[in-house]
């Protein structure tokens, strides 16, 4: 840290002679050689950074900024004539550098600022670049020497200010991003980008990541996250890179995903309940496992995200439930397979359980909760997910099927098409949907069975169920001769009554979930 301090007071005082000399000289005189400057037009990081638009994600772009400063050997400084916002720039020389010079572009620091207004302001200053004179051409062809690390920092505490994130290797050395004036958001979130000098990183195996926050009460439960690299990093891998970092801060939440993993792989041959809300990015092969009969998944009110499965199974988080799945939230996971779904066929109970922002895509069928319902479904909700299918989609169940119950659940903001039969609640039901309440986006089929309860009402009994939508006409889109279609377009507050009165003695009643003017209510 010192010697950073000192090399950068040296390097400001040597510029500071240097252009008190120079301004005592024509400009003719001081600038009479024009060389071009280039950096690699593909590289991840740039010396005036800004977010690729509409995807924070993506790379950032490359380009000069105005202001950007090369020195030389002699730490005598040129700034950039021309060419800002392209990855070609010009400098003026004296004098034509000799050739095989070196210039530097950038001095990394090891303290950093990110601004409350300007969240990538600090990075032009704190990436470095190296380059050599070429005498034939007349130009510098820079290489980028740092790194960019997005941090997108998850499980802290809502709303609250933050100081500083402290980065910190194996041996104890620390990158310091002070936080000023930036604060957490409502869902304890927040995004730090911090330059990294890629020997900074060479051959580190360990980095803990440190919030530090305004208000001490704060600092004893969320203290820091400690990640381990599966094999050393290398310098040369990571220059010019921009490194994707997805952290939750909340120190539960490794030993909560660990002891699921350990229970899952395990076979789940005992009851088992989350003990807080895990990330599965990256883990894959749920399809292949099933909760057996007469064992409980109890997902605690947490919730579950990072959730990415493609297989041309019955597909979900379990892949077949037999035994009694509840109170978890599913949020933001990509589904696709056969029956796709949170839970691919059901067979068991499934209870107040969501499914929130998800993408389901099914090649038989698909549904938020389950593909295919052979079991009971109670108190269940889901909301602005995506749900296509090449036969049914359902904002519940693709297909509630044989034995299939579903009560007191409710669909709502979701975009859901299939092929044949779509339903806000089911696409296709042969069995028994009651007291459930619809609000999709939108419900479509490509053979115009579509209802905003349910899409095909096949000898089964969509009762005393009712939805509300700007367009659809019709709470079933199709019924046959023997089915029972008690469906009525109202508003929730005007029928929640008459849904609790035909609850009345289900199995809603042992989960104790009823309805009110503005949604499910769960009993303590």
């Amino acid at each position: 840290m010192k010697k950073i301090a000192l090399l950068t007071a040296g390097i400001a005082a040597i510029m500071m002679t240097a252009c008190q000399k120079d301004d005592n000289l024509p400009q003719e005189q001081q600038e009479k050689f024009t060389i071009t400057a280039t950096m690699p037009q593909k590289a991840d990081t740039r010396v005036g950074f800004e977010e690729v638009t509409g995807d924070p994600l993506s790379s950032l772009k490359v380009t000069w900024a105005a202001g950007d400063i090369i020195v030389d050997a002699n730490n005598d400084s040129h700034s950039l004539a021309g060419g800002a916002g392209t990855t070609s720039g010009t400098f003026n020389f004296k004098n034509q550098p000799t050739d095989g010079a070196t210039f530097t572009c950038g001095i990394w620091s090891s303290n950093q600022y990110q601004s409350s207004s300007d969240a990538l302001e600090h990075l032009g200053d704190t990436h470095v670049m190296t380059g050599a004179y070429n005498a034939e051409t007349q130009s510098i062809a820079f290489e980028h020497k740092a790194a960019v690390m997005r941090i997108a920092l998850s499980g802290l505490h809502k709303s609250a200010e933050l100081t500083m994130l402290q980065i910190t290797r194996t041996d104890y050395e620390s990158i310091a991003l002070y936080l000023s004036d930036n604060s957490t958001t409502v869902d304890g979130t927040f995004v730090a980008w911090v330059s990294v000098d890629s020997e900074w990183l060479d051959a580190e195996t360990n980095l803990t990541f440190r919030v530090i926050y305004a208000d001490y009460d704060l600092q004893p439960y969320l203290q820091a996250y400690p990640h381990t690299f599966s094999s050393p990093i290398a310098a040369a891998d990571i220059k010019g890179k921009l490194l994707h970092c997805n952290i939750n801060m909340n120190p539960d939440a490794a030993a909560a995903k660990q002891e699921f993993l350990d229970w899952y792989n395990a076979g789940m041959t005992t009851d088992f309940a989350l003990s807080g809300d895990i990330d599965l990015s990256g883990v894959t092969d749920f399809y292949l496992r099933s909760l057996g009969e007469g064992k409980t998944f109890d997902g605690g009110g947490y919730t579950i995200t990072g959730l990415n499965i493609n297989n041309s199974a019955s597909v979900g988080l379990f892949r077949l439930n037999l035994g009694t799945i509840k109170n978890v939230t599913i949020k933001g996971a990509t589904i696709g397979g056969q029956n796709a779904s949170a839970v691919g066929d059901n067979f068991g109970s499934i209870i107040n359980c969501r499914a929130i922002n998800c993408t389901i895509d099914g090649s038989a069928v698909g549904g938020a909760i389950t593909g295919v319902n052979m079991g009971t479904i109670v108190g269940c909700y889901e909301s602005g997910n995506t749900i296509t299918s090449a036969y049914a989609a359902g904002g519940i169940a693709g297909n509630n099927a044989e034995d299939g119950i579903i009560l007191a659940c409710h669909g709502n903001g979701s975009t859901i098409s299939g092929d044949y039969c779509a339903g806000g609640i089911a696409g296709n039901n042969v069995e028994t949907i009651t007291a459930c309440y619809a609000t999709p986006t939108s419900v479509s089929s490509s053979s115009d069975i579509a209802g905003a309860v349910v899409g095909m009402n096949d000898d089964g009994s969509a009762n005393t169920c009712y939805w509300q939508h700007s367009s659809l006409t019709e709470g079933v889109g199709a019924n046959t001769s023997a089915a029972t279609d008690t469906t009525a377009k109202d508003d929730l507050a005007n029928c929640y009554n008459n849904m609790n009165t035909v609850l009345a003695g289900t199995a809603a009643d042992d989960a104790g979930v009823s309805w009110d003017a503005t949604g499910l209510v769960f009993a303590e």
